[in-house]
């Protein structure tokens, strides 16, 4: 801000040539009553014409002389008013600047941020606050975005008393055509630290994907195969089985059968779990091809029913079907597995003597496949987790066992496969005791 003792003597000799302008002026008059001792108009007649303009003349110029004080007056309070903004800017540094860069105000923000006094900066160029002389370009750049749209903002390094740099972001704002600018500075050094400190994190976050990402692919690919060796081994094991039980059915006993039975029957589910492993981790790369063609879903709702006949009917459970074909365009052998696991499920958890119902319907190009069993149901927390690659576990974890394993994770990756959609709803709509499940799942049609 400027100084104190040049305010003083503007004050001071404004008011002197408006004095000076008063006593010229009573002067003026003394003499002309001293020759005209009486105002008559004769008296007024008889003034010369250089006396006339003489006095016409010192007249306006103590008029301006009073219309220059107050506005000068105005003026300075204006300067008080701008000063009070200019110091309240903190911590940024606030200059109004002359087209020629040379500073006529700054707050006083500038001794903490370049340990400059405002008296110092007064009457300099900005270059004092810059090491670089602006890396924002040249000052062409700077009038241009000011004449074109009243302000510009830029970048710089600064300087401080003591040699040390740091980044600056400098906004320039037009002062009404060419009489100057406004100039904010502001210290971003903690926000480029900042700035830096995120790109430091992003790099550490993107590797860390990566190399996530790379042991997600070696265990997928370590679980393939293992899960193609343990597949190579049941498949023996079956074969094997099957070898016995040709070789020794008439020697068996009624109990060795039974044994020799359940070992096909864990040997057969040994070999679905693997297959499902191996179909869900190709659906989850996108390397399981789809042979569509158009198929019932009735006609696949009544032969998944064949495979859970027997377990159904070991528990009394009857499984009633829809009538009436719907076509759709999907992988026949694929979506016969969705309802198998679907109604395998339903059979599990019914209970005897009960019904497990199918049905199906379309509705605006979209076919819709529903199958409700009167079971326990599924509580809402675990309704979303059943369907997760590793939701049995954490489901057994909590004390509840409502998944069949990897079975509905395969139906769900398959419906979406091909655009469909799958969930369950429990209780049951259709359930008269307030229990059950009711797993659904959508088709183009």
């Amino acid at each position: 801000m400027s100084r104190l003792p040049s305010r003083v003597s503007e004050y001071v000799l404004i008011w002197l040539a408006i004095l000076t302008g008063l006593v010229v002026a009573a002067y003026r008059l003394m003499v002309v009553f001293a020759e005209a001792p009486s105002l008559r108009s004769d008296a007024w007649a008889g003034l010369s014409v250089e006396d006339w303009i003489t006095n016409a003349l010192m007249l306006w110029s103590v008029t301006l002389l009073l219309a220059a004080c107050f506005l000068w007056q105005a003026a300075r309070k204006h300067h008080r008013e701008l000063a009070r903004i200019i110091a309240s800017v903190s911590p940024d540094v606030l200059a109004v600047v002359t087209p020629d860069r040379r500073i006529t105000l700054c707050n006083p923000a500038v001794k903490a941020m370049f340990g400059l006094d405002p008296a110092e900066v007064i009457g300099r160029t900005t270059d004092v606050f810059y090491a670089d002389r602006r890396t924002t370009g040249d000052n062409r750049e700077i009038y241009h975005s000011l004449e074109h749209h009243g302000f510009h903002m830029g970048f710089a390094t600064g300087r401080r008393q003591n040699g040390e740099t740091m980044p600056l972001e400098v906004v320039t704002g037009d002062l009404d055509g060419r009489k100057g600018a406004v100039i904010l500075i502001r210290d971003i050094t903690e926000r480029k630290r900042a700035e830096a400190e995120i790109v430091k994190a992003k790099e550490a976050l993107e590797e860390g994907y990566r190399r996530l990402t790379e042991l997600e692919s070696l265990r997928d690919n370590l679980t393939n195969m293992v899960v193609h060796d343990i597949k190579h081994a049941v498949c023996g094991v079956s074969a094997s089985l099957e070898m016995l039980k040709r070789h020794l059915h008439a020697d068996l006993t009624r109990e060795a059968a039974g044994y020799l039975e359940s070992a096909e029957g864990f040997t057969g589910d040994m070999l679905e779990m693997v297959r499902s492993l191996l179909d869900i981790s190709r659906m989850e790369s996108g390397q399981m091809p789809l042979n569509r063609a158009v198929c019932d879903l009735v006609d696949l709702a009544g032969e998944a029913a064949g495979v859970v006949r027997a377990v159904a009917a070991g528990k009394g459970v009857r499984v009633v079907l829809p009538v009436g074909p719907l076509t759709v365009s999907a992988d026949a052998d694929v979506i016969r597995r969705v309802f198998s696991n679907l109604l395998t499920n339903a059979v599990r958890f019914a209970p005897e003597a009960s019904e497990v119902q199918v049905s199906v319907d379309s509705v605006d190009g979209v076919a819709r496949v529903e199958i409700r069993d009167d079971g326990p149901g599924v509580p809402l927390e675990y309704q979303a987790k059943i369907f997760e690659k590793f939701g049995r576990v954490e489901l057994q974890r909590h004390g509840s066992d409502h998944s069949t394993g990897l079975g509905l994770t395969f139906c769900k990756l398959a419906v979406e496969t091909h655009g469909g959609r799958i969930g369950v709803v429990s209780p049951s709509p259709s359930s008269a005791s307030g229990r059950g499940s009711t797993f659904w799942f959508t088709l183009p049609a």
